[in-house]
């Protein structure tokens, strides 16, 4: 279980949550689109995505120049400095993870009070629900090393194929995910590339990495890392490790 610390500027974090009683917060492909929509937003704007769009929607109808409502956005309401650095990120059906870098006092807690909130008014009044959409607070984790950091990022990327929402040869197309455009090196105005990449000579080999084997090896590196039983997965491969490890230990004893 991540404890909740305080977050600090020019650090990394594992940032995660799920949705309240588990349930699933992205229905369709809409939803997703929103979430990445609002990651890109909060990261840029210090003004409502909804009542943007509103009045864009409007302006439309009308037959007005919806570019002018864009400008006005850019010119008074841009961040002075964006709050956080995506490194990597997962959307999943009932939860998410995200990699960031605090570039900012405060800047973690800012950008996840104004993305959940935004995201949790845009579900709710999508799907006439009331209420908690998240369960509670978002965790957040210190990454402390360089190679908590590289095992972090594949956890998160690996996340859709462990789950079984993909396969190995189709991981790097799945959609919600930064590490399609990881492997098509492409920029998703999201996401902050150059930390992960600077530890891989090619792509290719960034991409094998995230591939390579089984987790059982690095499991003390994302120890604490998981939302719980979310990842049976997870936790198969820990009881099968642990299997493993007595069976040794018996072994030498009776040698």
């Amino acid at each position: 279980m991540a404890r909740q610390l305080g977050l600090y500027t020019d650090n990394f974090y594992h940032i995660f949550n799920r949705g309240a009683l588990k349930r699933e917060i992205f229905l369709d492909d809409g939803d997703y689109f929103r979430w990445v929509k609002l990651m890109y937003w909060c990261l840029r704007y210090n003004y409502s995505l909804s009542k943007f769009l509103s009045r864009v929607d409007f302006m439309r109808r009308t037959g007005e120049d919806s570019g002018q409502v864009e400008k006005e956005i850019a010119k008074f309401y841009s961040l002075p400095q964006r709050p956080v650095e995506m490194i990597a990120w997962v959307l999943m059906p009932n939860h998410f993870h995200l990699v960031l870098k605090q570039l900012v006092e405060a800047g973690i807690s800012s950008f996840m009070h104004r993305l959940t909130s935004s995201y949790s008014h845009y579900f709710n009044r999508k799907y006439e629900g009331t209420g908690t959409l998240f369960q509670g607070r978002f965790r957040a984790v210190l990454v402390d090393t360089e190679e908590q950091f590289l095992h972090l990022c594949r956890y998160v990327h690996i996340n859709p194929l462990s789950a079984g929402l993909a396969s190995r040869q189709t991981l790097p197309d799945y959609s919600w995910s930064s590490f399609r455009y990881y492997m098509m090196g492409k920029d998703d105005l999201v996401t902050t590339r150059e930390y992960l990449e600077s530890y891989f000579p090619s792509i290719r080999l960034l991409g094998e990495f995230t591939l390579a084997g089984s987790v059982n090896q690095e499991a003390y590196l994302i120890e604490g890392l998981t939302i719980d039983d979310d990842f049976g997965w997870y936790e198969e491969k820990r009881a099968c490790e642990k299997i493993r490890r007595d069976n040794l230990i018996e072994e030498v004893f009776k040698a």
